[in-house]
């Protein structure tokens, strides 16, 4: 198997993984809401994650960046970094490039926030001092494969779900104790609590397996937007 027609296998594959898993995910959130409170709660729970990323006012990606405590690093200092930067944003068919900063830790990383059309990566002190040039441009290519993904969309959609699980397992858990203890006339299946107790870990863990199946997606794509591995 030639290596182009390996990487569109393993994007495929990536694709379909997170397709899965966010089913699953779905899934629970479908389950979840249904038990406590019928379709009425799943559409009502729908809809009040729909509203709050419609209307939600997002932080730009300046702010997140200063709550990192990130400092922008300016194109005089690192003129390479930033032309390296701009082309794999080219390539990457982004809107404007992202703009730059770094993280004062001691710890290789890097991160990326935002959409195509506004963005920003911060790159960690350490890997200034760690990482060769080739390096550090496959870190930077790593994540403007994320914003290219649409990454931080996602995760900001899985985390609603994720939250509106807890939210109407922990109600759910309440009302199922109210009514043994106020209406015990009133039939509860025994196994209903455990299945509540258990939703949000079971989202939890299909939200890290998104999350984990996005950094293949993004070095699939990281690939491409250098040209090897």
């Amino acid at each position: 198997m030639k290596r182009t027609e390996r990487y569109n296998h393993h994007k495929t594959r990536v694709t379909l993984h997170t397709a899965l898993l966010v089913a699953a995910l779905s899934t629970v959130f479908l389950v979840c809401g249904w038990l406590v409170g019928g379709l009425e709660a799943v559409f009502v729970m729908a809809a009040v994650i729909v509203a709050g990323l419609v209307f939600m006012p997002c932080m730009s990606p300046a702010t997140i960046m200063r709550l990192h405590r990130a400092m922008p690093v300016p194109r005089a200092h690192l003129p390479g970094l930033h032309h390296a930067l701009e082309e794999l944003s080219r390539r990457a068919g982004l809107a404007r490039v992202p703009a730059l900063y770094c993280v004062p830790s001691r710890a290789p990383n890097a991160m990326a926030t935002g959409t195509r059309e506004q963005s920003a990566i911060a790159v960690s002190s350490a890997c200034f001092s760690l990482l060769n040039e080739r390096e550090m441009f496959a870190a930077l290519a790593h994540e403007v494969a994320h914003i290219a993904n649409g990454d931080s969309r996602l995760n900001l959609v899985t985390e609603a779900m994720r939250q509106a699980i807890v939210f109407a397992a922990i109600l759910g858990m309440i009302l199922v104790a109210l009514i043994w203890m106020w209406i015990p006339a009133v039939y509860v299946p025994i196994w209903l609590p455990f299945v509540l107790a258990f939703s949000p870990l079971v989202a939890l863990v299909c939200q890290r397996a998104i999350s984990r199946a996005r950094e293949f997606g993004a070095d699939a794509v990281a690939v491409e937007l250098l040209g090897g591995p």
